[in-house]
């Protein structure tokens, strides 16, 4: 009778000897231990098919039209509306876990949100934001970072930022005041 904590398993001979040469070819001393090594093989190998098949049903949902809204916190029951309603903003070099992103700013842009394409990328602003960006914006007469942030706040600073970046905003150093290019245009069009 085997010592305690031990037991007895019948296999055939072939198996044991396969089992002692993988134990052999990973410098394992038993072929107790290679049985133990090829278990958590069989855990590490269940966790890799939980993580494709997670894969496989975020990557199917994510480019489905009705799903698009779904990120990384979907877990949370967030749609893209709700995400921008907290964040006021969402740029979308900064956006992380939507693999579908010609989708989600769609989406965005269906439900409301004003989605302005840069070269640098897109951006999507609560509509009530935007308004009230183009309103501060209008007051700002100086190209002073600091008199700027100092109007406009830490979120609409951000856009901006991006807007200035991305070439879509400029100073008009005459008027004194920032112009969004396609104003420009237009100004130049009625002159």
């Amino acid at each position: 009778m085997p010592p305690k904590q031990y037991r007895s398993v019948s296999i055939r001979e072939d198996v044991y000897r396969e089992l002692e040469l993988f134990a052999k070819s990973k410098g394992l001393g038993s072929v107790s231990d290679a049985i133990r090594l090829l278990l958590e093989y069989r855990d590490i190998y269940s966790k890799i098919e939980e993580l494709v098949k997670s894969f496989v049903k975020s990557s199917s949902s994510s480019a489905s039209p009705t799903n698009s809204s779904a990120t990384a916190s979907n877990k949370h029951g967030k749609t893209a509306m709700d995400i921008l309603k907290e964040q006021k903003l969402i740029i979308e070099s900064e956006l992380t876990g939507v693999k579908n992103r010609g989708a989600f700013f769609a989406k965005l842009e269906k439900e409301g949100a004003v989605v302005i394409e840069t070269a640098k990328g897109r951006v999507a602003v609560l509509p009530e934001v935007w308004e009230e960006f183009k309103t501060k914006l209008v007051a700002v007469h100086d190209k002073s970072e600091d008199e700027i942030r100092d109007k406009l706040g830490k979120t609409l600073f951000k856009l901006f930022n991006f807007l200035r970046e991305s070439g879509e905003i400029y100073y008009d150093a005459k008027e004194k005041k920032w112009l969004f290019v396609s104003e420009a245009g237009k100004k130049q069009n009625e002159e």
